[in-house]
């Protein structure tokens, strides 16, 4: 089963790094950009086939519920950390020219924030100056974005797979006539 779960989230990283590259060949821009919607999209279609395989081809249709969480999120864990290691020499290495885009793009967001009522002005400030200080795609913003990654999306549809592939139990008969 583990060989099976690694194999799954190893392919899910490795699809999602082609798809990725294709964005990147396009522009290198809009790999930054949707790398993780990217990886969600893959890791979920990949986190859905280790669970089903498991269930039916392993388990014989008997799956309990840590069963399937573990086959499935361990394939996002697999194919999160593929995927965000592979974005990180591409963006820091190949094309750091993106770094000011993305910085660029992010201060938009933040201006297109400043419409709205419920974000003070302090606020908005703070997060602007972070942004024009540090680099989104340092080891420090990886080391952060990587566990919530693993924790949300990742365990969440992990949750959300176990719920629908768990086996439940029969009910007792207590009705049997001898």
């Amino acid at each position: 089963m583990e060989n099976l779960i690694i194999r799954n989230g190893v392919t899910a990283g490795i699809v999602a790094i082609f798809i990725s590259l294709g964005f990147y060949f396009m522009s290198p821009f809009l790999m930054a950009a949707y790398y993780t919607i990217i990886l969600f999209g893959v890791s979920s279609i990949y986190m859905y086939k280790s669970s089903k395989v498991v269930k039916y081809q392993v388990l014989n249709g008997q799956m309990s519920f840590s069963q399937a969480f573990k086959s499935s999120w361990l394939v996002f864990v697999f194919s999160s950390t593929i995927m965000i290691s592979f974005v990180y020499l591409v963006i820091s290495y190949i094309s750091p020219n993106v770094i000011p885009q993305v910085q660029e793009a992010k201060l938009a967001d933040i201006d297109y924030m400043e419409n709205l009522s419920f974000v003070s002005e302090e606020q908005l400030d703070t997060q602007r100056d972070y942004i024009t200080s540090s680099s989104p795609f340092s080891l420090r913003e990886w080391g952060v974005e990587l566990p919530t990654l693993f924790l949300f999306p990742g365990a969440v549809i992990a949750l959300i797979l176990a719920l629908i592939f768990k086996t439940k139990t029969p009910k007792p008969n207590t009705n049997l006539t001898s």
